[in-house]
């Protein structure tokens, strides 16, 4: 899965209309889906799925039944820490994961389950890899579903 960092020049001032919200400071959820864009064999880069296969409301938060990709669709929101679905979803190679973190403020690509309750993720803040506590970090998570 290819690492995105949501402050790129080449997206980081496109605005999530029809708000006037920018990727750059508020698109985390948009470039993590993006990196399952990725792993989903669809590359798409954040600028080129706002309003065609991501929609957004007035204030900037994404229409989560809009997402569909060629390769891909949302299939599930889920607002808690469930190991087991999340483990469930990261083993099936039909399935990917992004995690809702930072007490519900920010989005991340889930990459990996780990001893422990421990996942590793792909960071748009900064486009960085890193190892989280899930039961410390995670508040929900949202599921996608190959086609």
């Amino acid at each position: 899965m290819i690492l995105l960092n949501q402050y790129d020049l080449r997206w980081a001032n496109v605005k999530m209309l029809p708000s006037n919200l920018t990727l750059g400071r508020f698109g985390c959820t948009t470039t993590s889906i993006c990196m399952l864009s990725d792993y989903f064999r669809c590359f798409k880069i954040p600028s080129q799925v706002i309003d065609v296969n991501i929609k957004y409301t007035q204030d900037g938060l994404i229409k989560w039944e809009t997402i569909n990709f060629p390769t891909f669709r949302f299939s599930g929101r889920f607002r808690q820490f469930d190991p087991s679905k999340i483990d469930q979803a990261l083993k099936d190679p039909k399935q990917a994961v992004i995690f809702n973190v930072n007490g519900g403020a920010h989005w991340v690509a889930g990459v990996k389950a780990l001893p422990m309750g421990f996942y590793q993720i792909y960071d748009p803040w900064g486009g960085k890899s890193r190892i989280i506590n899930g039961r410390k970090n995670i508040v929900g998570f949202s599921t996608f579903q190959a086609k």
